[in-house]
């Protein structure tokens, strides 16, 4: 327990059009403590600001569910009077992602909230702020236990399973349940492979005469993996 809120032990699990809300809401949970923190002991992002300033790194701007995403921190941020800092990352790139990082703690952020290109390249980026105090909001795209404050997860296997009962009831209903299935990917994201599979697996059991022909990372040509045309 530190500054009156545990740390890397809050894990919230949620579809993802309640994980924005929810955003919202691990933000106030930070800037709650934080605030508390800066009462207590004078600490402050800008010196003798004393003002509560966090971090949102997101995995591009452009994407209308980051923008959301972003817009969520903001208005949890309002009523307390918080500065959110907004990263520059807008490519899926994690290089630039980690940068954001380390702006974010030149400029005296106290909390920060990343949704990890790559979680394996920001686990070294986490730990360096938890050593520093900050705390850290991990969005949906997990890094190790023990290296974030707050993880909030969408369940990409579930809603991989809901898209995929979907399509297969479509393909039973329209094909015969003998469809072909065009799959757009994103092999680098883990969430999204998580996503994918869910997705395959649900199809497999409610459409098992169906097969995937194309393959297609989402800014790449397709891989085919039959010779039959897609419906």
């Amino acid at each position: 327990m530190r500054d009156g809120m545990p740390r890397g032990k809050l894990v919230l699990d949620m579809s993802r059009r309640r994980f924005v809300a929810g955003a919202g809401a691990g933000a106030a949970l930070v800037l709650s403590a934080q605030k508390a923190a800066v009462a207590q002991t004078g600490q402050s992002g800008a010196p003798g600001s004393g003002e509560v300033i966090v971090g949102v790194s997101t995995q591009d701007l452009q994407n209308q569910y980051w923008l959301q995403l972003i817009e969520s921190f903001k208005r949890a941020a309002a009523p307390t009077g918080a500065r959110v800092l907004v990263g520059s990352a807008i490519s899926m790139d994690p290089g630039a992602q980690a940068q954001d990082v380390s702006n974010f703690l030149a400029q005296g952020a106290q909390a920060i909230a990343v949704s990890p290109v790559n979680p394996a390249a920001l686990q070294p980026v986490f730990d360096e702020a938890r050593a520093r105090g900050v705390y850290v909001v991990n969005n949906h795209f997990p890094v190790a236990f023990g290296h974030y404050d707050i993880f909030l997860d969408t369940g990409p296997y579930q809603s991989g399973q809901l898209a995929g009962t979907y399509a297969a009831r479509r393909i039973n209903d329209s094909f015969g349940g003998k469809g072909q299935i065009a799959l757009l990917t994103l092999p680098e994201n883990e969430t999204l492979t998580v996503r994918v599979q869910g997705i395959i697996d649900s199809v497999k059991q409610s459409a098992p005469a169906s097969e995937i022909v194309v393959e297609q990372r989402a800014t790449d040509r397709a891989t085919r993996r039959a010779s039959s045309p897609t419906c």
